[in-house]
């Protein structure tokens, strides 16, 4: 980063949401924000922090893309179980400061489907 560069707290760009692939065996959680310098990401279900790599089958990263000062972050879950049902949230922060937001993922048993809504945190 130049010293000509301001320095800016993450914002969302784009509201978590999530995808399913593989018939809703693999959930991915994805949203986009701005930042400079860019931020650090964690994840949390229910309040407890989500390690990265967990059992194998929980990974996330941030990633840059085309646009200055624009990431991508993601949490990838594969082998989705209903135990997995609870709320999601993605934490964003650097040194100007720092934003949250969470997606409810439920699952419905009467159809065995998985059943998305989304509450936005700052």
């Amino acid at each position: 980063m130049s010293r000509a560069e301001i320095e800016m707290a993450p914002t969302f760009t784009v509201k978590p949401k999530i995808r399913e692939e593989d018939d809703g065996n693999r959930l991915v959680f994805e949203c986009e924000l701005n930042a400079i310098p860019q931020p650090e990401i964690a994840w949390y279900k229910d309040n407890i922090f989500i390690r990265n790599g967990h059992e194998f089958r929980i990974t996330y990263g941030i990633y840059p893309t085309t646009k200055p000062h624009h990431y991508i972050a993601t949490l990838e879950m594969n082998d989705v179980y209903e135990t997995d049902a609870g709320m999601y949230r993605v934490h964003a922060k650097n040194l100007m400061g720092q934003v949250s937001a969470s997606i409810k993922l439920n699952f419905d048993r009467k159809y065995h489907s998985l059943h998305i809504s989304i509450q936005m945190m700052s």
